[in-house]
This record gives structure tokens, C-alpha cells and sequence, in this order.
């Protein structure tokens, strides 16, 4: 199954393309207000900050999380393709602070590789479920400056 973020479960994107046309738009009057000379500069900020900020709304739109009878694979922001065997998953688990959605991860202790999924996934409670199904699955609450890393490190040193 493919599990992905989309535009209504995580409208937080939509804001960094707000965010790239306010940009556009105060180059825009920068180079009215001030002169050409400081409006081409805040045009070419403008474009150059629009242009990341929309590449990482792409690839946070791009990426997913795939299962099947193999493992799990997963399509990273930056376009990092990772694949977990089943078998291969020391542990899995959804972990979150005080006042924080729970978010899922996947750890595999032999080749240190781990990946956190966010909870703007679409149907992120049958990632779950399978998660739980498939592999040793933990909750775990972590304290405000505490990191997954960390407790990880703790529990399986």
C-alpha cells in the first residue's frame, strides 16, 4: 500500500506557496518604491528563496512510504529512495512529545539507517497497523529535550 502526504492532510504546503508569491510580490514593490537598482536585487532574492521554497513543497508532496510482502520503501523529501526489509527493522514505533502529533519511525540497528514518518501521511493509522503487524512496535513519549535518537540509543545501545 502507499501511504503519502496530500494537499488536505497537510495544508501547511499550501502556505509556502503563499509564502513564495508574498516574496514575488514585495520584489515586485521594491522595485516600484525604491528603483530598479534594489527591486532586480529583491527580485532575485525573492526568486531564489520562491524557488526552494517550492522544490521542498514538491518533494514533501512527491514523497511516500511503500509496503508490501518485502518491507517497506520509502521516497524521502530530497529524493532519497530507502528500502527496509521486514525482517531488517529492529524496531518500529510511533513516538511524540507534550502537545506534538504522533509520529511513526523505522529503525534498522544493523545498518544504522533510520527513517521518521510524519503524521501528515494520508491513512497513516494503517501504516500503523501494519507496522505493529509486521515488526517489534514501542510508543514512547519523549521528553521536551529529549530526541529519538537518544532514547534509541538508550534502548538499543
Amino acid at each position: 500500500m502507499r501511504y503519502r502526504p496530500t494537499l488536505s492532510s497537510s495544508p501547511r504546503v499550501l502556505l509556502l506557496f503563499v509564502i513564495t508569491l508574498a516574496l514575488a510580490g514585495a520584489a515586485l514593490g521594491l522595485f516600484f518604491l525604491m528603483g530598479v537598482l534594489l527591486g532586480v536585487i529583491g527580485l532575485v532574492i525573492a526568486l531564489y528563496l520562491g524557488y526552494h521554497l517550492v522544490r521542498f513543497a514538491v518533494g514533501h508532496l512527491r514523497s511516500h512510504v511503500t509496503t508490501d510482502a518485502e518491507g517497506l520503501h520509502c521516497l524521502t523529501i530530497m529524493g532519497e529512495d530507502l528500502a527496509f526489509s521486514w525482517r531488517g527493522i529492529t524496531v518500529s514505533g510511533k513516538f511524540h512529545r507534550k502537545r506534538e502529533k504522533p509520529s511513526l519511525f523505522v529503525y534498522n540497528e544493523e545498518e544504522d539507517r533510520f527513517l521518521k514518518i510524519p503524521p501528515e501521511y494520508r491513512d497513516i493509522e494503517a501504516l500503523e497497523g501494519e507496522l505493529r503487524e509486521k515488526t517489534a512496535f514501542v510508543e514512547l513519549t519523549l521528553d521536551e529535550d529529549e530526541t529519538l535518537e537518544d532514547r534509541l540509543n538508550k534502548l538499543y545501545p
